[in-house]
């Protein structure tokens, strides 16, 4: 449901305006009363939501340099090339954000990319964001993980062939040594699912 929504928005986005005004009975409210400031539930609430946990916390052990041994490819049953670069991860925002900036090559091209990521505590999931220097868009992802340092997202990657977004899904799995090996499947043309990268993170 989530994906479908948000694949959506180009769609509804010129008629998004009118309905915020004409459709704002629908939206679902809280009631805190008619003074939000003065009740201590609402109070309450917001610092809950808004103060960053054990999920953070988590998230903040990757901060530092990583070495990043990784390989691509861009079709099923094809072989796979490699794309090695490094990695900076930055803490922001009070614990509750991770920054990463990645650097590598790519066909002889110097490639960056950005990947913001946190928990979301209000819907108890994981969200990231991804951009680089090679395309205008990003590229959004939610997920779960177990508790152990292992994560699944699902999300939509947009490219020239698909435009509108297809989906996409990435998994970080940490081992016992504290670095971790990122997956992202992507959808081929056929509709099949296939591995198209595998970075590996370690600490230099």
């Amino acid at each position: 449901m989530r994906y479908d929504a948000r694949m959506n928005i180009r769609t509804i986005a010129p008629a998004l305006s009118l309905l915020l005004f004409v459709g704002c009975n629908s939206v679902e409210w809280v009631d805190f009363g008619d003074d939000i400031m003065a009740n201590p539930a609402y109070m309450e609430a917001s610092q809950a939501a808004g103060t960053p946990g054990h999920h953070h916390a988590e998230l903040a052990k990757g901060a530092g340099e990583w070495v990043v041994d990784g390989m691509i490819c861009s079709e099923p049953d094809t072989e796979m090339m490699p794309m090695n670069g490094t990695s900076t991860v930055e803490v922001i925002l009070g614990g509750r954000v991770i920054r990463q900036s990645f650097h590598s090559e790519f066909m002889g091209m110097p490639y960056e990319g950005q990947l913001l990521m946190g928990y979301d505590n209000l819907h108890d999931e994981y969200w990231s964001i991804w951009m680089d220097s090679f395309s205008t868009w990003y590229s959004p992802s939610w997920g779960f993980g177990d508790g152990e340092g292992n994560i699944s997202m699902a999300g939509t990657f947009q490219e020239v062939q698909t435009p509108n977004g297809r989906p996409n899904r990435t998994t970080i799995e940490t081992h016992d040594d504290g670095s971790y090996t990122q997956r992202m499947y992507d959808l081929a043309r056929t509709g099949e699912e296939f591995l198209v990268m595998e970075f590996h993170y370690r600490r230099p």
